[in-house]
Formats: structure tokens, C-alpha cells, sequence
């Protein structure tokens, strides 16, 4: 449980092996997230994460050096970022943040904000037919119920 101790690291064990599930989904552990690309945006993440790659090699990047082991592990690695640290993500690395929320679907800025406003008023009461507080805009009892 230590990697979900510190939400703000960018390291989550459990976020890590989600994105190696992720990316095993097309039969293949290999650092293309086939299921959440189109066949149009391949060609564009592969070049992505060479030049990413490259930064890290010649110290220029932020991005966890573990990620260097291979693109799987790449993949990973900045998995846990973008979850961890979406906001630092996608100031320091706009390209790799705007291809990974197509991978996982999420706008992760609309969902802290939402989470933020959800924790400034707890005693807001929620029925079916809510808005869902992760920020979605689905209804509560279609989102996270």
C-alpha cells in the first residue's frame, strides 16, 4: 500500500501494474496502448515516446528514469505521473499529457476540481440524480455509484 501512501509522488505501484493491464489489452506488453489509440494516433505515440526517451536519456527530462527500460516500462511510468501529477504533467509535458488522456479517457483537471469542490462542501448530499461529483457529467447513479 505504500505507492497509494503519497498521492502526490508520481510513483503508485498499483497505478503502474493498471497501465501494464492496459497495455497487455491488445495481447502484447509493449508500450502501445493499442485499446486507447486509434490506428491514426500510433505512428504519432511511437515518436512520442522516442523523443521522451531520448530527454530522459540525456538528463533533460523529469519523467521517472525507470521508464528507460524499455517503452513498456515507459508506459508505466508515466501512467503514475499522469495520474499522480496531472497538472505538473501537463505543463512540463503537454504532447504526453494530451496523448494519455485520449489513452485513458480523462480529463483529469475537470475531475480535481470537481474533488476539490467536493471536499470544500462534505455535507452535500447526493441522490440519483445528481451531477456526479468526479466531474464527469454523468449522473451519480450512472458514474461512480
Amino acid at each position: 500500500f505504500s505507492g497509494f501512501r503519497n498521492p502526490r509522488d508520481a510513483r503508485n505501484v498499483g497505478l503502474h501494474e493498471f497501465a501494464h493491464l492496459v497495455d497487455k489489452s491488445d495481447g502484447h506488453v509493449d508500450g502501445l496502448p493499442a485499446v486507447g489509440l486509434s490506428r491514426e494516433a500510433i505512428g504519432p505515440w511511437l515518436e512520442l515516446v522516442r523523443k521522451k526517451m531520448d530527454e530522459m536519456e540525456r538528463g533533460k527530462s523529469d519523467i521517472n528514469p525507470y521508464g528507460l527500460t524499455n517503452e513498456a516500462e515507459f508506459f508505466a511510468v508515466v501512467t503514475e505521473y499522469f495520474f499522480e501529477k496531472p497538472g505538473i504533467m501537463e505543463r512540463k509535458h503537454p504532447e504526453l499529457y494530451a496523448m494519455l488522456a485520449k489513452v485513458f479517457q480523462q480529463n483529469l483537471r475537470t475531475r480535481v476540481t470537481a474533488m476539490l469542490q467536493a471536499a470544500k462542501n462534505p455535507r452535500r448530499r447526493l441522490g440519483r440524480n445528481s451531477p456526479c461529483p468526479c466531474g464527469s457529467g454523468k449522473k451519480y447513479t450512472k458514474c461512480c455509484l
